[in-house]
């Protein structure tokens, strides 16, 4: 993993600019120095701010920096993070024109943040993260977020697509766990820019829509570090943009692979070398492991990892006996009587297809099935979780550290 820091300087950030990750993005308030709590205003409208800030912000200059609320007892009833999408290219792109397209998108969250009662509890980087009274203040302050954006002058020869999550939860979940900051962080992450996305807790937390603008369901989704299927909304709102491509989930390409839970050290080392030599044109990598049930946890959180790469999906393929029947099985076909390999390879052909295998050392032509098959299947990919290598031509290893 790339190192992680945040520079105080502007011109630093243009010269040497750390993209922090999604988990730095919603790490939450509670690990701060303070205390994030909620308060009303006089009106009783919304959050009054109460703000030290975060010297290892991003950002120096005032203003900037993550804010969190003190002198309270109760947290936000809604949440909104934010983010610039694609900021690293436009950041290497335009390295003189982004601090000031920074500022100006930095002004207009905050100002959208701050008409609707709500506070700015945290920023890193590009990343907002900031609580509100309600559901219909923190989609209000997204649509005027939006608008603005789409609308203002930038100093760069493109837009700013930044894209926006919603989440609501208890008060005892969130003095109680991280869990509904690190959904809404994971939600943000299968978003387009210049898109909204609720999730179904903050739409049945929200009264009925007014005239402005109404929820739009996007069905249930499989987001990669979240095991349960969530229930997803894009908010449509005069002004704005409606038609987006397919949100960036599991759900959208065919699997049959289980949620799984992976140490997360051993998958992003195994997931940059099966990226890597896939990229160089590899398309069989065995993961070594001692032990044979932890290396097939880290194949199959890998094929999450992998699966929007394969718009015909990824399947796990447990071979008892012959490779053919299993890859029949696992993809739907009646496998019996035995399927031929010219049967299997057509079922395939030329389908991007990520196959998951484990059970190799049980079939004694498994090997050669799958060096057939992949010589006759030109877009296919397996990975193999095993003990030792396969010793195929077409083979490149990686061996798993031990913890």
């Amino acid at each position: 993993m790339p190192e992680r820091r945040c520079k105080d300087d502007v011109g630093h950030m243009v010269e040497n600019r750390v993209v922090c990750s999604m988990e730095a993005a919603i790490r939450p308030a509670c690990c701060f120095l303070a205390a994030r709590v909620r308060e009303r205003t006089p009106d009783g409208a919304g959050l009054r701010r109460s703000a030290i800030l975060d010297r290892s912000a991003p950002v120096g200059t005032e203003g900037y920096g993550g804010e969190r609320l003190v002198d309270g007892t109760e947290l936000a009833e809604a949440w909104l993070f934010t983010d610039i999408e694609s900021s690293t290219r436009l950041w290497q792109s335009y390295p003189q024109a982004m601090p000031a397209a920074y500022r100006l998108h930095d002004e207009i969250i905050r100002n959208a943040t701050d008409t609707e009662h709500g506070v700015v509890v945290s920023v890193v980087g590009d990343a907002f993260q900031a609580g509100f009274p309600s559901v219909e203040r923190a989609v209000t302050a997204a649509i005027k977020a939006q608008r603005r954006l789409q609308t203002e002058t930038l100093p760069l020869p493109e837009s700013l697509r930044v894209r926006m999550a919603i989440h609501a939860a208890t008060l005892e979940q969130k003095v109680s766990s991280l869990t509904i900051q690190h959904e809404l962080g994971l939600v943000l992450t299968v978003a387009h820019g210049e898109q909204i996305v609720a999730t179904g807790a903050a739409v049945s937390n929200a009264d009925v829509p007014d005239g402005d603008w109404q929820w739009k369901e996007l069905g249930r989704h499989l987001i990669r570090g979240i095991q349960e299927e969530l229930s997803l909304y894009q908010v449509v709102a005069r002004g704005l943009r409606d038609a987006f491509p397919p949100l960036r989930t599991r759900s959208m390409h065919p699997n049959n692979l289980p949620a799984i839970s992976a140490d997360s050290q051993r998958e992003d080392l195994a997931e940059g070398e099966i990226r890597g030599h896939f990229g160089r044109g590899s398309r069989l990598v065995t993961l070594i492991d001692a032990d044979t049930e932890r290396s097939l946890r880290t194949a199959v959180a890998c094929a999450w990892a992998l699966l929007p790469r394969f718009p015909d999906g990824a399947f796990l393929i447990v071979v008892e006996g012959s490779l053919a029947q299993a890859v029949h099985s696992s993809l739907g076909v009646d496998a019996s009587p035995v399927p031929t390999m010219d049967e299997l390879a057509a079922r395939i052909g030329r389908r991007e297809v990520l196959l998951v295998v484990s059970g190799m050392e049980t079939t004694d032509d498994g090997v050669i099935e799958l060096a057939e098959l992949l010589a006759r299947c030109p877009l296919l990919h397996v990975m193999v979780a095993a003990t030792e290598p396969l010793q195929s031509r077409w083979e490149h290893v990686v061996y798993l550290p031990d913890s």
